[in-house]
């Protein structure tokens, strides 16, 4: 990559907790390897509005 936010990559871990599981999805820039973005809930991000 030659410059920033021209492509980025995501990825969902799955963690078990006590109360069930939580969900991590994150996006990050191949430019710089930085996060640049992440959602974390209870429900995937399927499933939310």
């Amino acid at each position: 990559m030659l410059a920033p936010n021209k492509a980025w990559v995501t990825d969902i871990t799955y963690i078990q907790t006590g109360e069930g599981w939580l969900y991590l999805a994150s996006v990050m820039d191949l430019f710089s390897r930085k996060i640049v973005g992440y959602f974390m809930g209870a429900q995937s991000y399927k499933n939310t509005k």
